[in-house]
């Protein structure tokens, strides 16, 4: 395994997402999965992650409050938001709440791995992830909208 010294940590609540996703980037970059936000923070302390993906439907403790405490706590990692429920509130929440991608379940693979590789990209183009203005945040968002709605046209 070829990481470059790059990690994910991946959390989510169900096994079968966790598995996926770490078979997608392990070639890739070193992965960490946990089931929930309290072993998601608890490895956010022990290890620096450049990239966090973070179940927002996760029980007990959801993504969303997950996504601002690794944004205002470990600058450093970018958040990849993922979620069953693909919406429009979902995603602009999430993007809110700290999240600079999202990824929407069930994952296409493809799309997961550019979505890291984004995030890698502006996260390491910029260096501090503090830095990345809301306003991209919002571009994202609005550029989702605008796609969901053409596709009501159809």
């Amino acid at each position: 395994m070829e990481t470059g010294g790059i990690s994910v940590l991946i959390a989510a609540h169900q096994e079968a997402a966790r598995a996926s996703l770490a078979e997608c980037l392990s070639a890739d970059y070193a992965c960490v999965t946990v089931k929930n936000a309290g072993e998601a923070m608890e490895q956010l302390e022990s290890a620096r992650f450049n990239v966090a993906i973070a179940d927002i439907t996760m029980v007990s403790t959801t993504g969303l409050p997950l996504c601002e405490l690794i944004r205002e706590n470990f600058p450093h990692t970018v958040v990849v938001a993922a979620s069953r429920a693909d919406t429009a509130e979902c995603t602009i929440e999430a993007m809110r709440q700290g999240a600079f991608e999202f990824i929407a379940e069930p994952f296409d693979l493809a799309q997961v791995t550019r979505s890291v590789a984004h995030a890698l990209s502006c996260g390491t183009a910029v260096g501090d992830r503090h830095t990345l203005s809301h306003s991209a945040a919002a571009g994202k968002a609005a550029s989702f909208l605008t796609r969901r709605l053409a596709s009501f046209g159809d």
